[in-house]
Order: C-alpha cells, then sequence, then structure tokens
C-alpha cells in the first residue's frame, strides 16, 4: 500500500523534470537574432549611429605614411 503511494508520488516530479528538460533544449538549441540588422562586409565595420557600414580611413588621405593612424588622428584631432 504504501509502495503504491510512493510510486504514484514520484511519477509527477519525473513527468515534471522531463517537460522542464524538454524545455530548456529547446530554448537552447533557438537561434538567437542577432541586433545588427546586417553584416557588414569584411574590412568594415558598423557605424555608431547603426545607419550602414564604414570601411578604415586611409592614413594617407591626411598626408601620413599607410599604416600610421596615430598620425593620422594627431591630424584630425590635434596633439595631445
Amino acid at each position: 500500500m504504501y509502495r503504491d503511494r510512493i510510486a504514484g508520488g514520484m511519477r509527477i516530479p519525473a513527468v515534471l523534470a522531463a517537460a522542464a528538460a524538454i524545455a530548456a533544449f529547446g530554448l537552447l538549441s533557438t537561434p538567437v537574432a542577432s541586433a545588427q540588422p546586417g553584416q557588414c562586409p569584411e574590412g568594415q565595420f558598423p557605424t555608431s549611429d547603426g545607419s550602414g557600414c564604414a570601411g578604415i580611413p586611409d592614413p594617407t588621405a591626411y598626408g601620413c605614411p599607410p599604416g600610421d593612424f596615430e598620425c593620422m588622428f594627431e591630424k584630425e584631432l590635434g596633439p595631445r
């Protein structure tokens, strides 16, 4: 008599645990949407206002040697 009550009492938690496991697996396997509307091509990055993509500026346009971004920022923003 007590064995039947104990067995019946253990069935409910086992069913709830199985349902929780199925729900957790479903939530973990669902892909998460990206906050960005689209991906930028390689070599570009999203703009700060989210309006599109921008490329890396060319330091030679500011009279600096290629790849010298410190020189470019000093000319653009002024010396520190």
